[in-house]
C-alpha cells in the first residue's frame, strides 16, 4: 500500500519537492491534535467531497467544496493550503482530456475558488483515477511529510486509525 500512496503523491503533486508545509506543522507530539483539529475535521470531508465531484465532472460542487474550506481554514494554516494548492493547479497541467481539472485550474487563476492543497490534490486523484483510500493516505503523506522521516510512515498510519468509519483499506497505509 505504501507504495501506491508514494505513487499517488508523486503524480498527482508532482511539486512534492517545492511544496512547503502544508497543513501541519510541529513536532510528532503535534500529530494527535491537529488530526483532531484540522484533518478530521475539516480536510478529510473536503478531500472527499472534492474526489467525488472531480469523478463525475461537477464543477460547482468543486468550487462549493473548496469554498466551504476556505471559509472553515484560517490563518496560517489556511495561507499555507493555498499557496500550495494554487502551485499545484497553475503550474501543472492537466492530462489531456481532463477538462474538469482544466476548468477547476481557471477557477483557481480567477478567484472563483481559493484553491485549497486537498481541493487541487483531490481533484487530481479523481481525474488519475486513485480511489478514495488511496487518496486521503497520500494526502496525509503530504502532509505529514514535514516530521523525521522515521516518524511519517507511523503518523499516518495513527491518523488513520483514529478515523471513524474508516475503510480497512485505509489502515494498510
Amino acid at each position: 500500500m505504501r507504495k501506491e500512496v508514494f505513487r499517488a503523491a508523486r503524480i498527482c503533486a508532482p511539486c512534492l519537492d517545492r511544496l512547503g508545509g502544508l497543513t501541519f506543522c510541529g513536532p510528532v507530539s503535534a500529530v494527535d491534535s491537529w488530526a483532531d483539529s484540522v484533518f478530521a475535521r475539516h480536510l478529510l470531508s473536503a478531500a472527499i467531497l472534492t474526489h467525488q465531484s472531480a469523478a463525475i465532472g461537477g464543477l460547482r460542487e468543486l468550487i462549493a467544496s473548496d469554498l466551504d474550506l476556505n471559509d472553515r481554514l484560517a490563518g496560517p494554516i489556511a495561507t499555507r493550503s493555498r499557496a500550495a494548492g494554487r502551485l499545484l493547479a497553475l503550474e501543472f497541467k492537466a492530462p489531456s482530456g481532463a477538462r474538469i481539472l482544466d476548468r477547476f485550474s481557471a477557477a483557481v487563476s480567477c478567484g472563483e475558488a481559493a484553491g485549497h492543497f486537498a481541493s487541487i490534490f483531490a481533484a487530481r486523484a479523481a481525474v488519475f483515477h486513485f480511489p478514495p483510500s488511496v487518496m486521503i493516505s497520500a494526502l496525509l503523506f503530504l502532509e505529514l511529510r514535514p516530521l523525521p522521516t522515521a516518524d511519517v510512515w507511523l503518523a499516518v498510519a495513527g491518523v488513520l486509525s483514529r478515523l471513524s468509519n474508516t475503510p480497512g483499506l485505509l489502515r494498510a497505509a
